[in-house]
C-alpha cells in the first residue's frame, strides 16, 4: 500500500515521496494505538475524513492566488517546489528561465 501511495505521488507530483510514505506511516501508526484503545476502525476512518476535510477549507483560506502571466512568480514557485532536487540538478534559475520562455514560444 505504501509503495502504491509513493508512486501515485510520483505521478502526480514529482516529488515528495518520502514525505507521503512518513505522514501515511504516522497515521497509521495513530490509527493503531486509537484501535489499541478499543475505537471502531470506521470511526477513526471518519474522523481522518473529516480532518481532511478541515485541512481542505484552511488551504483554500491561506492560499494566495497568483496570476500564471507574472513570470517572475510563476519561476520563484517552481523554485520552492522543485529545490530540492530538480533545479538543482539541472542549473537553478538558469533552467527554470529557459523552461519558461521556451513554453512562452
Amino acid at each position: 500500500m505504501l509503495v502504491d501511495l509513493s508512486r501515485a505521488q510520483d505521478v502526480e507530483a514529482g516529488d515528495g515521496t518520502t514525505s507521503v510514505v512518513v505522514i501515511c506511516g504516522a497515521l497509521l501508526e495513530a490509527a493503531q494505538k486509537l484501535m489499541d484503545r478499543g475505537v471502531h476502525p470506521s470511526v477513526i476512518s471518519d474522523a481522518f475524513l473529516a480532518a481532511s476535510q478541515q485541512v481542505d477549507r484552511l488551504l483554500q483560506q491561506i492560499g494566495i492566488p497568483c496570476d500564471i502571466n507574472d513570470r517572475e512568480s510563476m519561476i520563484l514557485a517552481a523554485v520552492t517546489s522543485l529545490n530540492s532536487k530538480v533545479v538543482e540538478i539541472l542549473g537553478g534559475r538558469n533552467f527554470l528561465h529557459l523552461c519558461y520562455w521556451t513554453g512562452e514560444r
